[in-house]
């Protein structure tokens, strides 16, 4: 299932009930399609995070980790004019598949060329 929020991940600073909450996706609302066995892949765009994008990116894939109790988060980040980050969020029985799939991007002139980078958490 590929999520993509007009603004990003919920934040502590918009709440879900005002005229800014629709824009967002809420952790909650990610968990039915987890917990019926889908996968995961979650558009965030980049943004200007106190510590920059990498401690970002690993502060969302933990929070998506532990909101989800999913085993593996992978953080698939696009170095272009603007960061974008894919959070990809394995079904258990996907893990074998989709280790195969990033593996074969990092080793791809994608992330070789520095196009894309991968963080697991």
């Amino acid at each position: 299932m590929f999520f993509d929020p007009g603004t990003g991940l919920e934040t502590p600073s918009t709440s879900r009930h005002t005229a800014h909450g629709p824009e967002y996706v809420w952790y909650d609302e990610l968990e039915p399609f987890f917990l019926c066995g889908k996968s995961l892949v979650v558009y965030q765009h980049g943004n200007r995070d106190k510590g920059g994008a990498d401690e970002a990116i690993k502060r969302r894939a933990g929070e998506l980790k532990a909101a989800l109790r999913c085993q593996r988060v992978w953080a698939v980040r696009w170095h272009g004019v603007q960061t974008r980050t894919y959070f990809l969020i394995p079904a258990v029985e996907h893990i074998p598949r989709m280790e195969q799939a990033v593996r074969g991007l990092e080793e791809s002139r994608w992330c070789l060329d520095g196009h894309f980078s991968v963080t697991v958490v």
